[in-house]
């Protein structure tokens, strides 16, 4: 084993201990209570009336859900937050998230591919613990341990082994605008073959240095993938990078996306093609065909059973009809693009799983956990890190992971590697 690998699998293990701690810490504020009590606690909406339902992008389902108007309990559901949908009386559950969240109304989007036959019983939604961050970062770190060969074992040896960082010709790259340490980062942004890390604190001008590095790859047609931590320093990314007129396309939930960049966001540009309005047309075939499913309910004879099953039978084909053409309408937008953005758990999208990149940008990469940051670079030629290792470290609820050194960010291990 490598010390890299050594590294890795040390990494690996931290990364275990954290999720156990965020697990039990779930576990004890949720388990053996009612409805009425995680209602309490802020965790749950209980009773429910659903308003509406249907189905949104990529003929996902979605519930609209209402609450008594005059239950103003707190609580901590915001847009994007896990949760499960359960029928109290037949336990049957769905697990989905919160596309939008008012006083006493949530619009919620549903897994799987239809809405549950159950949603007119007695209904709570309740918060959820998201393992899928952990997930991914597992992943990451599985495939990142048992790379022998390739791209991914170089990046692995120069960014955590022994291996020196390869440059090209320098570009001698000038700006005007920017001041000599700017352009100086950026011809080393450039030029770089394997890793360049752009850092400095507030009011360096980080941001416009990543920004006009970006921009100089996109004419260079770099394929590039940009991530950020969270979804508020994805859009300020995104933002900036609009600012200098790329193509940007921004990947992730819809609710968490900030209105600045909201028509680069995937759903907004879908619903601008087009082929929109062929969408839009099937989508309304397929909800008068579960409309006229639905009317046949109780107390029907096997004639009627049947023809309720051949109406929701004709749905589903035209679901898949609409699915296939969202897919290839997607898949242009996303095949068009100069910048994609998103999240570092976001880079799992299945609309780039199968894609590699020439250049994968972490921005704000001294508040990431090293293992998240793993997730988007396994896609990398060659990778960027911006951030500022001084300021707010990564998150830790562990204190035995932190203490362990879990809290140590990729950019600051890359800072301070020997000979960097």
């Amino acid at each position: 084993m490598t010390p890299s690998q050594e590294k890795i699998a040390k990494l690996s293990k931290l990364f275990q201990i954290e999720k156990q701690e965020e697990l039990d810490r779930y576990k004890v504020f949720l388990d053996s209570k009612t409805p009425q009590a995680r209602k309490k606690e802020g965790m749950a909406w209980f009773p429910l009336k659903v308003e509406e339902s249907g189905y949104g992008l990529a003929s996902l389902p979605f519930v609209e859900i209402s609450r008594n108007p005059g239950d103003q309990s707190p609580h901590f559901f915001s847009r994007g937050a896990p949760l499960t949908l359960i029928d109290e009386d037949s336990k049957q559950q769905r697990f989905g998230h919160v596309l939008s969240v008012g006083d006493s109304q949530m619009r919620v989007a549903l897994s799987g591919d239809d809405i549950p036959e159950w949603i007119d019983g007695q209904l709570s939604v309740n918060m959820v613990f998201d393992t899928k961050t952990f997930e991914e970062g597992e992943k990451a770190l599985n495939q990142l341990l048992n790379a022998e060969k390739g791209r991914l074992f170089q990046l692995r040896e120069t960014l955590l082994g022994d291996r020196d960082a390869e440059f090209g010709r320098p570009q001698h790259f000038q700006n005007d605008r920017l001041n000599t340490s700017q352009n100086t980062a950026i011809d080393h942004l450039i030029s770089a073959e394997d890793i360049s890390v752009v850092y400095g604190p507030p009011g360096t001008g980080k941001t416009t240095t990543l920004s006009e590095g970006i921009f100089q790859m996109v004419k260079r047609e770099v394929s590039i993938l940009a991530c950020a931590p969270s979804n508020a320093a994805v859009d300020h990314l995104a933002n900036q990078l609009i600012i200098n007129g790329i193509n940007v396309v921004r990947l992730g939930v819809v609710s968490k996306i900030d209105d600045k960049v909201f028509e680069r966001s995937l759903e907004y540009l879908v619903n601008s093609h087009p082929q929109s309005k062929d969408i839009q047309k099937l989508k309304r075939e397929a909800s008068e065909l579960r409309k006229q499913a639905s009317a046949y309910k109780r107390n029907f004879g096997p004639e009627e059973r049947e023809q309720r099953k051949q109406l929701y039978r004709e749905a589903r084909e035209v679901r898949a009809q609409i699915k296939e053409l969202e897919q290839y309408v997607m898949n242009s937008i996303v095949g068009s693009a100069q910048v994609i953005c998103t999240t570092l758990v976001g880079s799992t999208s299945k609309l780039i799983r199968d894609m590699d990149f020439g250049c994968v940008v972490i921005d704000e990469a001294g508040q990431a956990l090293e293992p998240l940051c793993w997730v988007p670079i396994l896609k990398a030629r060659k990778v960027v890190l911006s951030g500022d290792p001084h300021q707010l470290p990564p998150t830790v609820k562990s204190y035995e992971a932190q203490k362990a050194g879990l809290g140590k960010s990729l950019l600051e291990k890359v800072i301070t590697k020997p000979g960097a």
